[in-house]
């Protein structure tokens, strides 16, 4: 995964964030010092309000938090709105792609760039299980 502390002053962390969606892919903020992965997009370091800040792709691996089965007004299943915690530790909201709906909270998934009503968005994929 590339990593990099620049700061690209002439783009918010949302847009710089957004950006990269658009191009297909997740970049990640990262705290330097600890590794771990921040998200939403911001600033300063939560917790320390230390300004270095570093960019890299996203760990897509991933496992559910929580999940919900979103209805149309006629209660339909229409799609599966989850939140899933990735290994570099950030929680991310996300969409499970191709309309599966039995994903359950545990279930390993990847992360990826995708679009919902022609905007970015991520995608969860449910894993492979090996048998």
């Amino acid at each position: 995964m590339p990593e990099t502390a620049s700061v690209m002053p002439d783009l918010s962390p949302e847009e710089r964030f957004l950006d990269a969606l658009e191009a297909g892919r997740i970049e990640m903020q990262f705290d330097p010092r600890t590794g771990r992965d921040i998200f939403p997009p911001r600033s300063i370091v939560p917790g320390t309000g230390e300004v270095e800040i570093g960019w890299r792709d996203a760990d897509p691996q991933g496992t559910i938090y929580s999940a919900t089965i979103i209805r149309d007004r006629e209660g339909r299943a229409q799609h599966m709105l989850v939140l899933v915690d990735l290994a570099g530790g950030a929680r991310l909201m996300g969409q499970i792609a191709g309309g599966a709906l039995g994903a359950a909270i545990g279930t390993a998934v990847r992360a990826r760039a995708g679009r919902i009503a022609d905007q970015p968005a991520i995608l969860f994929d449910v894993a492979e299980t090996e048998t």
